[in-house]
């Protein structure tokens, strides 16, 4: 009744389910380390986005929000010059 036929063993899985052989168990780890591998790049690119915006949403450094002042007239040359020398 619960056989061990051809259509048994080909949806069981298992090393050589697509491929006859030693030629299954190699794609198949092949097949399995890409997508593990593509899991991973994209976990990574995801990650590294969500950082790469929130640092810029953050806010400016220092010297950037320096240059906005001294370019809006709020702080002159000299001001900038001695706060410049102090954040570097």
């Amino acid at each position: 009744m619960f056989g061990h036929g051809a259509g048994y063993m080909s949806w069981m899985g298992g090393p050589g389910a697509f491929f006859v052989g030693p030629w299954g168990m190699i794609i198949g780890l092949l097949f399995w380390s890409l997508i593990i591998y593509l899991v991973v790049r994209v976990a990574q690119s995801v990650f590294s986005y969500n950082q790469n915006n929130s640092s810029s949403v953050a806010g400016n450094n220092s010297l950037d929000i320096l240059k906005e002042r001294y370019a809006g007239g709020e702080v002159g040359k000299d001001e900038s010059d001695r706060i410049r020398t102090d954040l570097l």
